[in-house]
């Protein structure tokens, strides 16, 4: 009986079935048939589109290095509204100056990223000679936003003085890298209900070990994003806090993700 397939488009290998020798003395040989699904789009409109996320992409970064002021800046930047008082911290220190990108176009490096999310590693020459690496986000509605916290390391108390001083009861956002722990004491010695990550910070040299409970929704973000970057995550800005009640030295609730980081 003959089996009408036309109309379905299948993807991956069919193994054609062998009768056993009882049945057949000569068994014909296995054969493999290899069936894909071709993208829909034409060549053409696969390369018009990669063409215009790349212009879309150049503009917005060149729009951020050519700022004059921090509302210009913000139009370019992710989360406008969390960042500008940052930014008016920041650039109250350190006077913003535009430093526009040269004649090269960006290189562009994928980051592993969340569902839906799209984030990249763009590679930018700029007039002063400097070579800088920012992460940018690349929408479906064809913005694209520059990660300014870390394009610039911003924090708002550095990670050492947050690990040496163990601030109770004062939950703060820091931009760390992130892997699997295995430090269970004191308050956190439950592995049945902790999960227990190694945090470090860009340069900085503490260790704090951050701790969410395994029922939490949280947790399958960040095991995610470590899966999808083989072993780490450097996308990701966690906001930590010492408890009051718990006394174990460095170690710290992840309270929250407040990005994908997400990021570098």
């Amino acid at each position: 009986m003959a089996i009408d397939l036309s109309g379905y488009h299948f993807s991956g290998i069919v193994m054609m079935m062998v009768l056993p020798k009882w049945l057949s003395p000569t068994p014909p040989k296995m054969k493999t048939t290899v069936l894909t699904v071709e993208d829909p789009r034409t060549e053409y409109e696969i390369n018009l589109a990669a063409s215009k996320e790349m212009e879309l992409l150049t503009t917005a970064l060149k729009g951020y290095f050519s700022a004059k002021t921090i509302e210009e800046m913000c139009q370019y930047v992710r989360l406008p509204e969390r960042v500008r008082p940052m930014m008016a911290t920041y650039y109250a220190k350190k006077p913003l100056v535009p430093n526009p990108i040269a004649g090269k176009l960006p290189a562009l490096e994928p980051l592993p990223s969340p569902e839906g999310r799209n984030f990249w590693v763009a590679k930018c020459a700029l007039k002063d000679g400097q070579i800088k690496n920012i992460v940018v986000e690349t929408r479906s509605n064809g913005e694209v936003k520059v990660d300014w916290e870390n394009a610039t390391g911003y924090q708002i108390m550095g990670f050492d003085e947050f690990a040496d001083q163990q601030p109770r009861e004062l939950p703060l956002d820091f931009r760390v890298n992130i892997k699997y722990g295995s430090y269970y004491a004191d308050e956190f010695s439950d592995e049945e209900i902790w999960r227990c990550f190694m945090l470090s910070a860009p340069n900085a040299t503490s260790i704090i070990y951050g701790y969410i409970k395994r029922d939490n929704p949280l947790l399958g973000e960040l095991e995610d994003l470590i899966r999808r970057n083989g072993g780490t995550s450097r996308l990701g800005i966690l906001q930590l806090k010492f408890p009051r009640e718990f006394q174990a030295k460095r170690a710290a609730l992840i309270e929250k993700s407040s990005a994908p980081s997400g990021s570098i």
